[in-house]
């Protein structure tokens, strides 16, 4: 992605990027995790 970055904006990739990641993984954790699908994927293991 470095070429794309336009007139030297380095930081400001950075810090996106940043807020970025820290945003999917607040709403993964929030929304997306839930223990009921730990708990199958180990009953699947002992399962098979």
């Amino acid at each position: 992605m470095i070429p794309l970055i336009a007139e030297g904006k380095y930081l400001s990739y950075i810090i996106g990027l940043v807020i970025s990641y820290i945003g999917g993984f607040a709403l993964t954790y929030l929304f997306g995790f839930k223990t009921e699908m730990v708990d199958r994927l180990y009953d699947q293991d002992q399962a098979a």
